[in-house]
């Protein structure tokens, strides 16, 4: 791994599985307590991501990551000393000077102090992902958040007061929820100038309250309904000045003092989308590098014993030629960047736009699905509603 397949513009990501309260949709791996009943638990995880850390950055001295994202879980549960010791193991273990985008997520209701957030500053964190989730207070009761609309707007003016990077998470399609409850929470978001967005349908997923609630009700799965405010967030913020670049993301199209454009798209996410190399660390956390994947266990309480007794809570999955295609063809249609056929075909020997896929994507262009600009693919925003349907219906 070390023949410089890495370049400086990878990703590191980190998970924190800890959280005040587990939200009633939530199907990630959590582990819900207050800041006092998990400090000892805290304190081993992160001690365990520094040996993780230690032992990956030995065998692959050349990784410099770009981007790194602290997700969880809520990361903002940790003190200031346990971030310290993060950032001393991110710090010791891998060479932070290339990086240009340090995220850090928060709940509006576990919101760092000021002295805190200005530790964090000086350590290099650029950028904070704000799970506000809804503005209307009965759609966050309803979901199981810990902060009503207040303390979201609270929060919003404080990443804004440290100039911070600063995005946003709305998750929409609730059940019986109209066009104008939406805009009561984007109305919110664009007067505030948030400079990312990140809206998210609700996922009913079974085993969550929410899920069993809803599947074992009479409440029918409407996906015309869902498709249709889909659209509508799309068009509303592309209305006020957001690119919509991604299924789920919106960007704030501005310009500097000098007129030149800035970009605020999420640059860790877009190594995701564009097939980048990143590296996970944490328990159930992924990875990714050239012809493989990684995923470490989804048990802090293993994970942790594991990395104490010097063993590897890391599983291995080993990529074919052709799934690697597929992925990059997956992962690159989310984006409007989209896919490259040429550079694909360069690099695998295989074209993913010839045969049925080309027919297919014939018909999604003439339909305003999708457009072609010379040896690139991409979907359009009509495209993106329907973009887990069309991503279904390629063949490799």
């Amino acid at each position: 791994m070390s023949e410089k397949l890495f370049n400086g513009d990878e990703g590191l990501y980190v998970h924190f599985p800890f959280c005040r309260q587990k939200c009633r949709y939530c199907a990630f791996y959590s582990v819900p307590g207050t800041p006092d009943e998990l400090r000892a638990d805290i304190d081993a995880y992160i001690d365990a991501l520094g040996y993780e850390m230690q032992e990956f950055s030995e065998r692959n001295p050349d990784f410099m990551p770009k981007t790194i994202y602290i997700g969880g879980g809520t990361p903002s549960l940790m003190n200031s000393r346990q971030f310290e010791n993060l950032y001393l193991a991110l710090d010791v273990n891998f060479t932070l000077d290339h990086v240009k985008e340090f995220t850090f997520e928060v709940n509006p209701g576990m919101m760092p102090s000021d002295a805190m957030l200005d530790m964090m500053q000086k350590k290099g964190v650029t950028r904070l992902s704000v799970g506000t989730q809804s503005f209307v207070d009965s759609e966050l009761q309803w979901m199981g958040r810990i902060h009503n609309a207040k303390e979201s707007i609270e929060a919003i003016d404080t990443a804004q007061l440290f100039q911070f990077g600063l995005s946003c998470d709305l998750i929409y399609s609730l059940p019986g929820q109209t066009e104008d409850d939406i805009k009561r929470s984007l109305d919110i978001l664009i007067d505030k100038k948030v400079k990312h967005i990140s809206a998210y349908t609700l996922i009913i997923e079974k085993g969550t309250p929410v899920g069993d609630e809803l599947l074992n009700s009479n409440i029918p799965n409407d996906d015309e309904r869902e498709g249709e405010l889909f659209d509508f967030v799309s068009e509303y913020l592309r209305k006020n000045g957001y690119d919509h670049y991604e299924v789920s993301s919106f960007a704030l199209i501005e310009n500097d003092e000098n007129g030149k454009p800035i970009d605020n798209r999420a640059m860790h996410n877009l190594n995701y989308w564009r097939h980048g190399n990143y590296a996970g660390f944490g328990a159930s956390a992924y990875g990714h590098f050239p012809g493989y994947h990684t995923r470490n266990c989804a048990d802090y309480k293993q994970y942790t014993m594991q990395l104490d007794a010097g063993t590897l809570p890391t599983a291995t999955e080993r990529l074919t030629l052709h799934q690697t295609v597929e992925e990059i063809v997956m992962v690159g249609l989310r984006s409007s960047e989209g896919i490259d056929t040429d550079i694909i075909s360069r690099k695998y020997g295989i074209n993913p736009m010839l045969g049925a896929n080309g027919l297919f994507f014939d018909q999604l262009i003439e339909d305003g699905y999708a457009k072609r600009d010379n040896k690139r693919y991409y979907l359009t925003p009509k495209g993106f509603a329907i973009c887990d349907f069309i991503l279904r219906k390629l063949e490799f």
